[in-house]
Protein backbone atom coordinates (compact mmCIF):
# COMPACT_ATOMS: atom_id res chain seq x y z
CA UNK A 1 0.00 0.00 0.00
CA UNK A 2 1.37 3.23 -0.82
CA UNK A 3 1.92 6.08 1.65
CA UNK A 4 -0.67 8.08 -0.57
CA UNK A 5 -3.46 5.57 0.16
CA UNK A 6 -2.80 5.73 3.79
CA UNK A 7 -5.01 6.51 6.24
CA UNK A 8 -4.19 8.88 8.89
CA UNK A 9 -6.21 6.71 11.66
CA UNK A 10 -5.08 3.63 10.65
CA UNK A 11 -1.45 4.34 11.29
CA UNK A 12 -2.52 6.28 14.73
CA UNK A 13 -4.01 2.59 15.41
CA UNK A 14 -0.71 0.95 14.58
CA UNK A 15 1.74 3.18 16.64
CA UNK A 16 -0.25 2.97 19.72
CA UNK A 17 0.31 -0.72 19.25
CA UNK A 18 3.79 -0.24 18.84
CA UNK A 19 4.14 2.25 21.35
CA UNK A 20 4.84 0.31 24.82
CA UNK A 21 2.22 1.46 28.01
CA UNK A 22 5.26 3.18 29.99
CA UNK A 23 5.23 5.77 27.36
CA UNK A 24 1.93 7.31 28.55
CA UNK A 25 2.88 11.41 27.55
CA UNK A 26 3.62 10.32 24.09
CA UNK A 27 0.53 8.00 24.29
CA UNK A 28 -1.64 11.07 25.45
CA UNK A 29 -0.43 13.22 22.75
CA UNK A 30 -1.30 10.77 19.76
CA UNK A 31 -4.83 10.13 20.95
CA UNK A 32 -5.63 13.83 22.22
CA UNK A 33 -4.39 14.33 18.23
CA UNK A 34 -6.53 11.77 17.01
CA UNK A 35 -9.88 12.86 19.14
CA UNK A 36 -9.80 16.53 18.97
CA UNK A 37 -8.01 17.13 15.28
CA UNK A 38 -8.81 13.97 13.11
CA UNK A 39 -12.34 13.13 14.89
CA UNK A 40 -13.48 16.68 14.85
CA UNK A 41 -11.43 19.49 12.69
CA UNK A 42 -9.26 21.54 15.11
CA UNK A 43 -9.88 25.55 14.97
CA UNK A 44 -6.92 25.89 12.97
CA UNK A 45 -8.07 23.67 10.27
CA UNK A 46 -11.81 25.39 9.74
CA UNK A 47 -10.15 27.52 7.05
CA UNK A 48 -9.24 23.65 5.43
CA UNK A 49 -12.72 22.47 5.47
CA UNK A 50 -13.90 22.05 2.29
CA UNK A 51 -10.42 20.31 1.24
CA UNK A 52 -9.77 16.75 -0.10
CA UNK A 53 -10.29 14.68 2.12
CA UNK A 54 -6.83 13.14 0.81
CA UNK A 55 -5.25 16.08 1.05
CA UNK A 56 -6.13 16.71 4.71
CA UNK A 57 -4.68 13.13 5.36
CA UNK A 58 -1.33 14.31 4.17
CA UNK A 59 -1.97 17.48 6.46
CA UNK A 60 -2.75 15.06 9.79
CA UNK A 61 0.45 12.61 8.51
CA UNK A 62 2.50 15.92 8.75
CA UNK A 63 1.51 16.92 12.41
CA UNK A 64 1.54 13.66 13.33
CA UNK A 65 5.16 13.40 12.35
CA UNK A 66 5.91 16.55 14.40
CA UNK A 67 4.40 15.06 17.77
CA UNK A 68 6.49 11.94 16.83
CA UNK A 69 9.91 14.10 16.28
CA UNK A 70 8.46 16.27 19.38
CA UNK A 71 8.15 13.23 22.11
CA UNK A 72 10.57 10.45 20.99
CA UNK A 73 14.14 11.83 21.23
CA UNK A 74 16.89 9.71 19.98
CA UNK A 75 15.89 6.47 17.92
CA UNK A 76 17.76 4.30 20.09
CA UNK A 77 15.11 1.03 20.95
CA UNK A 78 13.63 -1.58 19.28
CA UNK A 79 10.24 0.32 19.75
CA UNK A 80 11.31 3.81 18.74
CA UNK A 81 12.65 1.48 15.55
CA UNK A 82 9.37 0.40 14.58
CA UNK A 83 7.48 3.41 15.30
CA UNK A 84 9.68 4.80 12.50
CA UNK A 85 9.23 1.61 10.35
CA UNK A 86 5.56 1.80 10.82
CA UNK A 87 5.03 5.59 10.42
CA UNK A 88 7.26 5.41 7.44
CA UNK A 89 5.54 2.29 6.04
CA UNK A 90 8.32 0.12 6.06
CA UNK A 91 6.55 -2.34 7.67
Amino acid sequence: MSSSDRNVRDVIHLLLEVIPEDQTLLREKIIEFNDTTIKTTAPRHKEKWNQAPEHMNGIYFQELGYILEDNTGKIDTDWKRNLVKVFANQE
